[in-house]
C-alpha cells in the first residue's frame, strides 16, 4: 500500500473499494454470460449469470453500510492484478467450451485472491477498524472459496480434450 493509499483509507473509503469489487465482478460475470451464450454454452452461461447474482448481493449489502459509496473513486486500495480488482475473472482466462468444473475453478481463483488481498491489508491497513473489517472479509471470501471448492468437488473432471473443436468459429 503507497502512503497515498494509507491516507485515503478509511472505513467509508473500504465500504467503497469493498462495493466496486462485489460490483465490477458482478458485470464481469455477466459479461463471460453473454459470452457464453454466444457460443451456445448454456450451462457455463447460467453458472456465470449465477455468480453475477451472487456478486450483485454482495454489492447491494454493502451499500447499506454508507450513504456514499460510490462517492469515492473505487479501485485505489485494492487493485492487485493490474487493471483489475481481486474478484474480477480475468477475460483470458476463458474459453468458449469451458465446461461448468472450469468456470468454478476461476471462480475460487478470484475468491481465493479476494482473501489474499484483504489478508494482506488486515495487516498492512492503519486504520485499525479497516484491518477488523478487512479481516472479516478475507474470512467472508474464504467461506466463498470452501463452498466453491465443496461445490467444484462434485463434478466431473473434464476430459483432456474438452476445448478441442472440428469446427472452431470463425470471426469475419
Amino acid at each position: 500500500m503507497t502512503s497515498d493509499t494509507a491516507t485515503k483509507c478509511t472505513v467509508q473509503a473500504f465500504f467503497a473499494e469493498l462495493f466496486a469489487m462485489e460490483y465490477e465482478a458482478a458485470e464481469r460475470y455477466e459479461e463471460l454470460a453473454s459470452q457464453m451464450d454466444t457460443h451456445n454454452n448454456i450451462a457455463v452461461a447460467a453458472l456465470f449469470r449465477e455468480l453475477a447474482a451472487i456478486e450483485r448481493k454482495h454489492a447491494v449489502r454493502l451499500q447499506a453500510h454508507g450513504q456514499s459509496v460510490q462517492a469515492i473513486r473505487p479501485r485505489d486500495m485494492l487493485l492487485s492484478r493490474g487493471f483489475e480488482l481481486p474478484e474480477t475473472a480475468p477475460l483470458d482466462r476463458t474459453h468458449y467450451l469451458m465446461t461448468p468444473a472450469h468456470a468454478l475453478a476461476l471462480a475460487l481463483e478470484n475468491e481465493e485472491q479476494a482473501a489474499r488481498c484483504f489478508e494482506e491489508f488486515a495487516i498492512s491497513a492503519p486504520d485499525v477498524e479497516v484491518r477488523k473489517l478487512a479481516a472479516e472479509m478475507a474470512a467472508e471470501e474464504r467461506r466463498h472459496a470452501a463452498l466453491i471448492r465443496s461445490r467444484l468437488a462434485k463434478l466431473p473432471e473434464p476430459p483432456a480434450d474438452w476445448d478441442h473443436d472440428l469446427d472452431p468459429p470463425r470471426h469475419s
